[in-house]
């Protein structure tokens, strides 16, 4: 498998990990292979990774613990045995009957007495345990078509087990530095890459097929490892500590400190949503539910930059209300709008690119009295016509003809749609290239029944409005009965639905009449309540908790029912946790 890889010359990762969920992880990042390792246990148990050579757990029972369920029947990806023959218990055909039971498809020599200094190296060997007992193991493997590892750290190892045959060497500079339990390398990156370059050279003498991968010692991240790459000839790398133990390290370090901080942020968060709250008045919006505060937000970022926009939304929405937004925060611009849908395309692409004629009249896209150049109902433009726009997003120009000089945009431009990018995509009302120029660039007004907590506001403010022509009417106030009408409705035609209900309400209200009644009677006469589709109490109720601040007392005395009546609701509609 990873012999075709090499002729591919693909660079291959594997993975030394104790822990299904990291294994699961690292698959998704594009694993080429797991080892199971006792190591990985005991970093994923708190210990470091030296602990693994020492003799508190008998090792192949231990790694076959957790290898089996949580890396075997998991991973898509080749799983390697972590197998030790310094177990006088398991010896080498035990360890491979083991491995051929289970389905395991590769074997790698760890713990290994490489780890050890010289002189406990050269004890186990007087005893039969050494490396040369793990070379045997991995010679029968491959008697047994298992793919196998040969796990080392010296050149004279290298060279055995090149000519033993082995499909990979995992060459290891040390256990690795960095992070809370790493140690210093007694390497570094120079020394590192001098030492790769060496056994490499020994590897592919006896063996050009073997596989030659590096691990530890001073490689704590991506670009150290690259440079390493440059120098010496490598086909790959196999993480331990860090791919689980450095990034779990500093993961869950800066996790927990975002979660310590929540208290913090909400302070934070109640300053921006005050600040945006004041922003939205400033330039025509009403309400300051989260999707009307994002939308302001969106028009204070993309307002002072001198680039194209998208602001789409259902009609009714605010969308031109949002263009004057940025008008106003520009300064003084000169702004012209275009209709797509009522010119045909050769009008919309004479007035945007110029004429052809002998009078070469000039277009709105290099007219140096306009600032900003509006094109409502992008969805009714032609793709022709969009590749044309995109190309001049892009490069800045255009021209007339393909002979033409050419000409320097000037003007800022700005669409409206009735869809988002999303939606006229899969429609295929754009074409990708003018999408890709928009991407992130878009302002998504939201539809009213999507600003439920806004409906409130905006109707008295409508009223307001309404009634400045008449300094001698009484603004009515709202009772919590009508208010629960108005929120109830679902405004299919938005912000005009609205206006023209409110403008009802206040040519027919009457001191002696309820409120709830005659709103209910406005909306029950509407033309769109046919379109309507009703709140359900749940919903309501949860609405009236969030703008209260789930004080229930309130909430209660807004719903027009008593605190009991409102503790019974919530334990029955499984809101009470």
């Amino acid at each position: 498998m990873f012999n075709r890889s090499k002729k591919r010359k693909n660079f291959i990762v594997g993975a030394a990990i104790g822990s299904g969920a990291i294994a699961t992880a690292a698959v998704e990042g594009g694993v080429d292979f797991i080892l199971a390792l006792n190591a990985g246990r005991f970093r994923i148990m708190g210990a470091a990774s030296p602990i693994s050579m020492l003799p508190i757990r008998e090792s192949n029972s231990f790694s076959m613990s957790f290898a089996v369920d949580e890396l075997l029947n998991r991973c898509p990806v080749p799983v390697y045995f972590g197998a030790s023959v310094m177990t006088p218990s398991w010896p080498v055909n035990r360890i491979l009957d083991t491995i051929e039971e289970y389905g395991f498809p590769g074997i790698v020599n760890f713990p290994t007495c490489a780890h050890y200094p010289p002189a406990i190296r050269n004890a186990l060997e007087a005893a039969g345990f050494g490396f040369s007992l793990e070379i045997e193991l991995l010679k029968a493997a491959r008697k047994r078509h298992i793919q196998t590892m040969a796990h080392l750290k010296t050149k004279q190892q290298a060279r055995e087990a090149a000519m033993a045959g082995v499909d990979m060497v995992c060459y290891n500079f040390g256990w690795n530095a960095g992070g809370e339990l790493g140690f210093e390398s007694r390497l570094n990156l120079q020394e590192a890459t001098w030492h790769a370059r060496e056994v490499s050279r020994v590897v592919k003498r006896y063996r050009p097929a073997t596989l030659f991968l590096l691990e530890g010692g001073p490689i704590e991240d991506p670009a150290q490892l690259a440079e390493i790459y440059q120098q010496a000839s490598i086909d790959g790398y196999v993480g331990g500590s860090t791919i689980d133990r450095l990034p779990l390290e500093v993961s869950v370090k800066n996790r927990t400190s975002h979660f310590k901080s929540a208290a913090l942020m909400a302070h934070k968060m109640a300053s921006e949503h005050e600040t945006l709250a004041s922003r939205a008045k400033a330039i025509g919006f009403v309400g300051t539910s989260p999707a009307i505060l994002k939308v302001v937000k969106a028009i204070y970022r993309f307002a002072p930059i001198p680039v194209s926009v998208l602001i789409s939304g259902e009609p009714g929405t605010g969308r031109h209300t949002a263009v004057d937004a940025i008008q106003h925060l520009r300064g003084d611009t000169k702004m012209l709008m275009l209709d797509a849908a009522t010119m045909t395309t050769a009008a919309l692409v004479s007035t945007l690119f110029g004429s052809l004629s002998v009078t070469n009249d000039q277009g709105l896209l290099s007219h140096p009295e306009i600032d900003l150049l509006v094109i409502n109902g992008l969805e009714a433009t032609t793709i022709r016509l969009q590749k044309r726009i995109a190309f001049l997003l892009e490069r800045g120009y255009f021209k007339t003809n393909p002979k033409g000089s050419k000409e320097h945009r000037t003007v800022r431009l700005i669409f409206i749609s009735g869809g988002n990018l999303k939606t006229l995509l899969a429609e295929k009302l754009v074409c990708p290239e003018f999408a890709a120029r928009l991407k992130g660039h878009e302002i998504e007004l939201p539809p009213l029944r999507h600003r439920l907590e806004d409906i409130g506001e905006l109707f008295e403010t409508t009223i307001d409005t309404l009634l400045n022509r008449n300094h001698d009417a009484l603004r009515p106030k709202l009772s919590p009965g009508a208010l629960r009408r108005l929120m109830r409705h679902d405004w299919p035609d938005n912000l005009p639905e609205l206006r023209a209900t409110a403008a009802r309400y206040v040519a027919i209200h009457a001191e002696d009449s309820p409120d709830d009644l005659l709103i209910g009677q406005i909306l029950a006469n509407s033309s769109s309540v046919k379109h309507q589709a009703l709140r359900t109490q749940r919903d309501l109720i949860l609405d009236a908790l969030w703008r209260h601040g789930f004080h229930r007392s309130n909430t209660a005395k807004f719903l027009g029912i008593s605190r009991k009546t409102l503790y019974n609701k919530i334990r029955r509609m499984g809101i009470d946790a």
